[in-house]
């Protein structure tokens, strides 16, 4: 019963955790890609926003 209740409640917590990774290595991973190409670092910071926002929704 102990190990259940434990699971539930470890199991969403690393799956947030692993999100949170994911989501500052996809961004810096294109913010950087979007500089290297020569777009300003305005539209370089929004464009990983555009892309995995689409994902998301």
């Amino acid at each position: 019963m102990r190990s259940a209740r434990y699971t539930h409640s470890v199991t969403p917590l690393a799956v947030i955790l692993l999100a949170g990774i994911a989501a500052v290595v996809s961004y810096s991973h294109m913010f950087e890609l979007a500089l290297r190409h020569g777009e300003p670092q305005w539209r370089a910071a929004l464009f990983p926003l555009s892309v995995d926002g689409m994902i998301v929704a």
